[in-house]
């Protein structure tokens, strides 16, 4: 019979039965001692973090990233900057059954339940804004998402779901794509396993996971996907806790590191004679420590290195013209490779995107020309997704409807740390010439491109450019027109 090494040294049997992969159950906000509790609060009271030192957590209602996600909780660490070169570590909490809800400012207090997750610390100040490890100082971004559809009742959010919160986050913020941790409680628990397991493409994403009371169950074919990618996992259960019992926690551990153990080995933390459901309040409040190191220490030792797979499909042109106050939407790709669709998307605001269509892939290899019209034409930004086979999503620039915009050439985001997007509105189609001067005069990039009439977007791909100032002359049909961006 199979053995894991609880906390305290000694050794917990499993017992060979077969239990479903997910459990439906009520999680409880059963907490250990008050002694503990008023411990923590006391050292949280005596760090004594202004506002300003401590950062701030706030809503984000209404934010659609998909049919199931439509708001969550952001905290910003201390100094956060949007436009800097500092890159942070990315945290996300998955709250348990019961914190469900449509991402409104009063579904998202259901996060607030005294049971000291990174949610409850970064609401009440207690919340540690940087951690040093191996002689480096990093500071979370820490995530929320709030999923509309129930855990109990029907099923926990997607890989494709989950997926969307993570790139979602990745666009909208400064994060470390390094540097992204996965952790939850109760049915939470169950959404990094099921996740990182359901392919390597998304457990190559991730650094590290921490699990407490999981509810998934898992099987060897899923923790061989989690082996494969050596994804440091760390999971917490009590022993006596029956909702659910702590083999779930024990299968995985043991699963991860058979036949031998995995790099690093799997991790497994029990707590014994404790029947309570809650084994996370003291690894979140750091009360408890393994080998020198809390929970998010023990983290930020890991991290990813940037997956080196191709995208499955590669962007040449997004156009939009007006037709009879409908926009036509027209998209080119130089290469697909297993593209299963594209989504188009349309938002009001540039940040909160909802689907208004899906377009079959085309499948070819040499790239190919898709059109849409969307008569309801009430958007003022359009992007494209492509959708891979395998669950990756690649997506286009984003496109400022413009039907009654006169600027020829514009170019964002600016300043830039990455790749640029160059807008030509053209009235015929016609061929332009697009060339990048250094501040010295110096020519460092030049592309033909093919226009059509309307607005047409393409990617500038300056990543290995030094940074400075820089001009775009465009030169087409005799007429030239120049504008200056910034590259940090």
């Amino acid at each position: 019979m199979p053995k894991t090494t609880c906390t305290f040294g000694f050794t917990c049997p499993i017992r060979d039965f077969v239990l479903p992969i997910l459990i439906p159950y009520k999680d409880m906000n059963q907490h250990h001692s008050n002694v503990l509790r008023l411990l923590y609060f006391l050292f949280a009271a005596s760090i004594s973090f202004s506002a300003a030192a401590q950062g701030t957590q706030v809503k984000k209602t209404g934010v659609i990233i998909n049919g199931n996600c439509h708001g969550y909780l952001e905290y910003l660490p201390p100094g956060y900057n949007a436009t800097g070169p500092q890159r942070y570590p990315l945290l996300i909490f998955f709250g348990g059954n019961g914190s469900q809800g449509p991402g409104t400012t009063t579904s998202l207090d259901q996060f607030f339940t005294g049971s000291g997750t990174p949610a409850d610390q970064c609401q009440n100040g207690s919340w540690v804004p940087s951690y040093t490890v191996n002689g480096q100082t990093f500071s979370f971004i820490v995530i929320t998402p709030q999923f509309i559809r129930p855990f109990c009742c029907e099923a926990i959010p997607t890989p494709s779901e989950v997926d969307d919160v993570i790139n979602y986050m990745i666009q909208n913020y400064n994060v470390d794509e390094s540097r992204i941790y996965l952790t939850g409680i109760s049915s939470g628990a169950a959404i990094p396993f099921e996740y990182t397991s359901a392919g390597s493409n998304y457990a190559n994403k991730i650094a590290a996971i921490v699990t407490f009371a999981t509810t998934s169950w898992g099987n060897q074919s899923k923790a061989n996907v989690l082996r494969a990618a050596n994804l440091p996992v760390w999971g917490f259960h009590n022993l006596l806790d029956v909702n659910p019992p702590p083999i779930f926690t024990q299968n995985w551990i043991d699963l991860i590191n058979t036949p031998a153990p995995s790099t690093p080995p799997a991790k497994g933390t029990y707590f014994p004679n404790v029947a309570s459901h809650d084994c996370w309040y003291a690894a979140y409040t750091r009360a408890h420590t393994e080998d020198g190191m809390n929970i998010y220490e023990w983290m930020l030792q890991y991290s990813r290195p940037a997956m080196a797979s191709p995208l499955p499909v590669k962007f040449s042109l997004f156009n939009q013209h007006c037709v009879n106050n409908k926009v036509q939407l027209t998209w080119k790709t130089e290469m697909e490779m297993n593209v299963q669709n594209f989504s188009v998307e349309k938002s009001k605001d540039g940040r909160s995107w909802y689907l208004v269509a899906t377009v079959d892939a085309k499948g070819n290899d040499n790239g190919a020309q898709y059109e849409y019209l969307d008569a309801n034409s009430g958007a003022q930004f359009y992007r494209v997704v492509a959708n891979d086979v395998d669950g990756q999503r690649t997506f286009s620039s984003i496109l400022r409807v413009g039907c009654n915009d006169r600027s020829g050439v514009t170019i964002f985001p600016n300043p830039s740390k990455g790749p640029l997007s160059l807008s030509i509105r053209a009235s015929v189609a016609e061929t332009a010439s697009v060339i990048v001067f250094d501040n010295k005069g110096s020519v460092v990039h030049r592309q033909q491109q093919q226009l059509m009439a309307g607005t047409n977007q393409f990617d500038l791909e300056l990543g290995t450019l030094a940074a400075g100032m820089y001009s775009v002359r465009v030169e087409r049909g005799g007429q030239v027109e120049t504008v200056s961006f910034m590259k940090q």
